[in-house]
């Protein structure tokens, strides 16, 4: 999946969640990249799940160990990142993984010039998603822990005030 370059431009916090199946847990493999190596907003994993912002070239790291290894086999699980320009949130099924303060202050969409889930845009130990993603909701604010596990329930339809992006199976369209 990739939506058009320069599409979240302007938006001060974002968050991003969607479902994700896993078939393979590679040396890290790319749930989202948003921008380029010089200023990006990113969560990978291999058997710890990172989330990382980078701001001319200086990167922070938001790591929660025991996340899911390439043996395990977990089904559908929730995933939801946020971030406001200053920290980062990571959920699982809705869990806080990661609370991290960067020490600079990093674009939430990175430098504009992609937005890729699941796909690898640099090569090495970098590699794409194998597995299936439903699901993705881009807001423009950060959602709380409560309105992240209602949404896990209940998922907010297209329409919802603060939802700038959706992409769903059920109705096999991306909307932005």
């Amino acid at each position: 999946l990739e939506l058009p370059p320069h599409s979240l431009d302007g938006y001060d916090a974002l968050t991003i969640e969607c479902w994700v199946r896993v078939d393979r847990v590679g040396f890290f493999t790319r749930l989202f990249e948003f921008g380029s190596q010089k200023d990006r907003f990113a969560a990978t994993w291999n058997s710890s799940f990172n989330v990382h912002s980078t701001l001319r070239g200086e990167n922070s790291w938001g790591i929660a160990d025991g996340f899911i290894s390439r043996w395990d086999e977990v089904g559908w699980v929730h995933l939801a990142i946020t971030g406001d320009g200053r920290t980062f949130q990571a959920f699982l099924n809705g869990a806080v993984l990661i609370d991290h303060p960067s020490p600079e202050t990093f674009h939430v969409g990175g430098d504009g010039s992609r937005y890729l889930f699941g796909k690898d845009a640099f090569g090495g130990e970098e590699e794409p998603f194998e597995g299936a993603m439903d699901g993705v909701r881009i807001w423009n604010r950060v959602l709380t822990q409560a309105e992240i596990q209602d949404g896990i329930k209940t998922p907010q339809p297209w329409g919802t005030p603060g939802l700038v992006a959706l992409v769903d199976a059920s109705t096999q369209k991306v909307q932005s």
